[in-house]
């Protein structure tokens, strides 16, 4: 066999290792080392969650609304027509792999962190839940009273109520 082809062959071996490679830590980053975070923050909350039982205390206090900076506000509010800031409905998305619920409704309608929203399926209400972060028309959510996997459907409709 010459030389040239048993060079080929090694080149090609040494792409062939480095595409698996960057494969792998492709994996890695976007997949089990969010993972690993996640858990490590549930760890890092669960004693203090216990404490509070031990306790004997009561569970904390939902946030109460905060305002929004006047200069964002006044960029948010003047960037959307009035149709939009006058909706009150939209969806709930159940992100099942982040374990997340988005609702559609943000600051320009007046969703602010601490706020309720009524969680529909069909025409029946069925649950709450309470804005933790607001943007301008986005919200992250958590349930009120239930489990986030209380929502098996990956679509509701939500109600600024």
């Amino acid at each position: 066999m010459p030389k040239k082809n048993i060079k080929k062959i090694f080149v090609g071996l040494a792409l062939i290792v480095v595409a698996l490679l960057t494969a792998l830590m492709a994996f890695y980053y976007l997949e089990v080392k969010p993972e690993m975070d996640r858990r490590a923050k549930q760890e890092a909350q669960a004693p203090s969650a216990q404490a509070g039982v031990l306790a004997n205390t009561q569970a904390p206090v939902p946030q109460q609304e905060t305002p929004i900076s006047k200069s964002l506000e006044n960029k948010t509010l003047n960037a959307y027509p009035d149709s939009e800031k006058s909706r009150r409905e939209g969806f709930l998305w159940v992100d099942k792999k982040a374990s997340r619920l988005v609702a559609t409704l943000g600051a320009v309608q007046g969703v602010l962190p601490g706020a309720r929203l009524s969680v529909y399926e069909n025409d029946q209400k069925i649950g709450e839940v309470v804005v933790e972060n607001s943007f301008d028309v986005i919200s992250y959510v958590k349930p009120v009273d239930q489990a986030p996997n209380s929502f098996p459907k990956d679509y509701y409709r939500v109600v600024k109520e």
